[in-house]
């Protein structure tokens, strides 16, 4: 009979490129934690972004089947190679973007095939993946007051799995490759995917065409990169991304973001001082995006927790002061409630969803709900793992060796990505030796990994060989022009 966990993780992984080295050292670092803690460390819900949706799908398969525990290491330190990339191509014709996850895709078709069936966990696992819908979706914006609900358009789109023992895990496992893929797609250097999706996957509101459709996805970091609002929403309002299935939670949670580049507002810009070059504003400009993203998620999740915490001293001060059944400041609050309710239906009704009666005895929640906006929420704990925590105290830029060339350096060089894995791996380990200290798992020993041992290099395009970079560039070089020149 598997342990009751004492602590639940919710797991962020953004988009990284071949950061994503980073974020597989990391991971592989907290599967050893839950190997090691017997069941009382449990990963259920994992969201991913970008190259974070590629290494979450390869942990949440690791942790459903109980085996794969290398698979990270050898997918982004073996197999994520430029050589890779650039070999995957169309049958006819010119490739449709410069590389290909082909050959990665491969490889996970043949790895997330394994399965143990005595390591399926007790409990589903939730893996939600990021995706940008390249054509949109239409949604309904009620207006309640008008009586009417205007269009409106987004490109944020989720593809959501739910991953346990009753999941026909070989059946899943193309779906879930195509959704990492989409997910990974970076939209300057991979083709898009396409996806069958089913109504049922989203909510009435939305204008879906019939009860199949397929679309176009890409990086679903481009929309949304560091996606804490969707593992605040797999966690305490799972019905708003499709799982009303999905069972409360009462044990302590975490939410644990995996973060490669850590941002450094306080380190002057430009570097060396005097006037920024355009290649310098563009690669800043595009980091900005991603550090915005996760500033204005950091600060929704602030906003969150002052409300529920506001929520809970009103609901007590409001429950003493009615201590009168009937009373009329009782009488004006319920009829308070009953308007929020009516407003509630209508906006419901509006957007095509369907509305049931609430009852009565639970007003004031109802009311409270309505006001604070934070139905069904906990206060969520949020922490993050990144180069920041590294001993060495370096900034983020002299530790990242794929940190180069918008983050896509490390596709070019195994030591790079060995580099980056060892680093993620060392991060999480100084963040488990006191975080998970300070929750009272000193005795689940995270052990050093042997890539650890190779010392850390600065690493840069000089360090490919010259014959081989320029090659390296005439390809990539070729490959652009045709997929560029191609209607």
């Amino acid at each position: 009979m598997p342990a009751v966990p004492e602590l639940r993780v919710a797991l962020v992984v953004p988009g990284a490129a071949s950061l994503g080295a980073y974020e597989a050292g990391a991971l592989t670092a907290l599967l050893n934690v839950v190997r090691a803690s017997n069941g009382r460390v449990a990963v259920d819900t994992i969201v991913g972004a970008s190259a974070g949706s590629v290494g979450g799908a390869v942990l949440a398969h690791a942790l459903v089947t109980g085996t794969g525990d290398g698979d990270l290491e050898r997918l982004w330190v073996d197999e994520a190679s430029i050589g890779n990339l650039l070999a995957g191509r169309r049958p006819h014709g010119p490739p449709r973007a410069p590389l290909s996850a082909e050959r990665l895709m491969s490889w996970a078709e043949a790895a997330l095939s394994h399965a143990d069936n005595d390591g399926d966990p007790a409990e589903p696992i939730v893996f939600v993946a990021s995706i940008a819908n390249l054509q949109g979706l239409d949604y309904r914006i009620a207006q309640p007051d008008r009586g009417q609900a205007i269009p409106a358009n987004t490109y944020s789109d989720l593809k959501v799995f739910t991953l346990g023992p009753e999941c026909d895990w070989p059946g899943t496992v193309a779906e879930l490759i195509a959704a990492a893929a989409a997910s990974g797609a970076h939209p300057a250097a991979f083709p898009p995917v396409r996806i069958e999706r089913r109504r049922a996957e989203y909510p009435p509101g939305v204008a879906f065409p019939g009860d199949t459709a397929s679309f176009w996805y890409t990086d679903g970091g481009t929309v949304e990169n560091e996606p804490i609002g969707a593992a605040l929403d797999a966690v305490y309002d799972p019905a708003a991304i499709g799982l009303a299935g999905r069972g409360r939670f009462t044990e302590p949670r975490l939410f644990l973001l995996v973060h490669p580049e850590p941002a450094t507002a306080s380190n002057a810009w430009p570097p060396g001082g005097g006037s920024p070059s355009f290649r310098r504003t563009a690669v800043r400009a595009f980091t900005m995006n991603h550090n915005q993203s996760l500033y204005e998620d950091l600060r929704h999740l602030e906003k969150v927790n002052s409300r529920i915490l506001a929520r809970r001293a009103l609901a007590d001060a409001l429950t003493k002061v009615l201590t009168d059944a009937g009373s009329p400041a009782e009488q004006l609050l319920r009829d308070a409630a009953n308007r929020a309710a009516e407003r509630k239906a209508s906006v419901l009704e509006l957007q095509g969803k369907r509305t049931t009666a609430s009852r009565d005895d639970d007003w004031l929640e109802r009311l409270l709900d309505e006001v604070s906006g934070t139905r069904g929420k906990e206060v969520a704990q949020v922490e993050i793992v990144s180069p920041a925590l590294d001993p060495s105290g370096l900034p983020a830029d002299r530790l990242l060796a794929g940190d180069r060339v918008g983050s896509f350096f490390g596709f070019a060089l195994r030591r790079a990505r060995a580099n980056d894995f060892a680093l993620g791996y060392r991060n999480f380990r100084v963040w488990w030796e006191t975080t998970g200290a300070s929750l009272g798992f000193a005795d689940v020993p995270l052990a050093a990994h042997p890539l650890e041992q190779t010392p850390a290099v600065d690493l840069g395009p000089a360090d490919i060989p010259r014959l081989t970079r320029w090659r390296l560039l005439a390809r990539l070089a070729w490959r652009y022009a045709s997929a560029v020149a191609r209607p």
